[in-house]
C-alpha cells in the first residue's frame, strides 16, 4: 500500500474561476477541505458539474487545485458521475472515446476501471 505524505489539505480550491461559452459560470471559488468523504450540495444549475469538471481537468478553469499539497496532471485523474446513463446502449469503451473526443483531451483510468469493464 502506498502512503501519501499530506504535505497541505486533502482538497484546496483558490480563486477557481470557469468561464464557458463567454459567460462566468464559477467566480473565484475557494474550498477547503480535510474531511473525507465530501459531499456537493446545490440547486440544479448552480455549478456542481462545472466545478467537477474543472476540477478533473475536463474544461479550462483559471485558479489553484491542489490535492494533498500538489496540483494533479490530468493523466492522474479519473472523473465518474454515478447514475448518468444517457446512452445505455454504449459501452465503456463508446463512453469512453465519446468522452475523449468531446473534451478533445486523454481520458485516463488511474482506478483500471475502463479495463476490467471495456468487453461489456
Amino acid at each position: 500500500m502506498e502512503t501519501i505524505n499530506m504535505q497541505g489539505h486533502l482538497i484546496e480550491i483558490r480563486n477557481l474561476t470557469v468561464k464557458r461559452g463567454g459567460m462566468t459560470v464559477l467566480s473565484n471559488v475557494n474550498i477547503i477541505e480535510d474531511n473525507n468523504p465530501t459531499c456537493l450540495v446545490g440547486n440544479n444549475g448552480t455549478g456542481k458539474t462545472t466545478l467537477l469538471l474543472a476540477i478533473a481537468k475536463i474544461i479550462p478553469a483559471n485558479g489553484e487545485i491542489k490535492f494533498a499539497g500538489r496540483e494533479l496532471s490530468q493523466e492522474e485523474i479519473s472523473f465518474y458521475v454515478e447514475g448518468m446513463e444517457p446512452y445505455g446502449h454504449l459501452t465503456v469503451k463508446d463512453y469512453y472515446n465519446l468522452i475523449k473526443e468531446l473534451y478533445n483531451t486523454e481520458v485516463k483510468d488511474i482506478f483500471g476501471i475502463y479495463y476490467k469493464w471495456k468487453k461489456h
